[in-house]
């Protein structure tokens, strides 16, 4: 039985992102002893950092769901390690990397969570304080630490394009690590749940704007040009001539996932018609 079809009969699949972030990515990330490793290095931009996986040898510490509060336990960690923050600022991933480059590596990941860009904005500043604490307390250059957000795609375009952060997109990550891995698990389910993620994500809808339908936008074009959607309106940050909006129709609109409204009023003017979205289209 497929994977897809599987998934349709046994269990829901799991929408935790501790799955994805404790499970998933390992696996993807560190298969085969970390043979494939440098593919992620060179998706952060490090290029061929000296990496070894030998146990004898290893330069390399890899841990997800990290509390720094509760990992300092022993006396000699509390020495090495004096006055820490106190707050849980938790990366979801944090490697570290010794040797001639150093690197302090943290990620936050999302998945089917939708935090506004002030929150997840927020989050990132707190665990940047985190990082530059560890950094000072290892010793490590300035510059060593590298810190970024691994998101979802349709996260990236609900939250505005250009964040003030590093982004990596779990759609690049799986793209990177395709290559000879046609048949990996891991990323077939991967690729099955962003697949999904229009209709697993959670809903972050203000009162009254719950789509009654999200679809993506050749969907949108295709059910308009069948007679249907006649009276729909369809959703999008800033409207109709929003920014966000403009930047579909440069390249992605028809694989974006929109909301939709069936019937009715525009809830707000990030709301206009079905067939304006189809004319703007062109």
């Amino acid at each position: 039985m497929a994977l897809a079809d599987l998934l349709a009969v046994g269990v829901p699949l799991n929408r935790k992102e501790r799955f994805f972030t404790g499970t998933v990515f390992p696996q993807i990330v560190c298969a085969d002893g970390g043979a494939h490793f440098e593919r992620f290095l060179h998706l952060l931009g490090l290029g061929d950092l000296p990496v070894s996986w030998a146990l004898e040898t290893t330069n390399i510490q890899f841990f997800t769901e990290y509390s720094l509060v509760e990992s300092i336990f022993t006396e000699e960690d509390k020495v090495r390690f004096p006055d820490p923050p106190a707050e849980k600022f938790t990366p979801d991933i944090v490697i570290l990397i010794t040797g001639e480059s150093p690197r302090l590596i943290a990620l936050e990941a999302k998945m089917y969570d939708r935090p506004s860009r002030a929150e997840l904005q927020l989050q990132m500043q707190r665990q940047s304080t985190l990082l530059q604490y560890l950094a000072s307390c290892l010793g490590l250059p300035e510059g060593a630490v590298v810190h970024a957000a691994l998101l979802p795609g349709g996260l990236v375009d609900e939250l505005g394009g250009m964040l003030p952060f590093n982004v990596v997109t779990w759609e690049e990550l799986r793209a990177r690590f395709l290559e000879g891995r046609d048949e990996d698990y891991f990323l077939a389910l991967l690729g099955l749940a962003l697949e999904r993620w229009p209709s697993l994500t959670s809903s972050s809808w203000a009162p009254g704007t719950e789509p009654d339908d999200v679809l993506r936008g050749s969907q949108i074009v295709a059910r308009y040009g069948a007679g249907q959607l006649r009276n729909a309106f369809v959703g999008r940050t800033g409207g109709l001539d929003g920014a966000a909006f403009a930047k579909d129709i440069e390249g992605g609109w028809s694989e974006r996932p929109y909301p939709l409204k069936k019937a009715g009023q525009p809830p707000n003017p990030n709301w206009f018609p079905v067939a304006d979205f189809v004319a703007r289209i062109g």
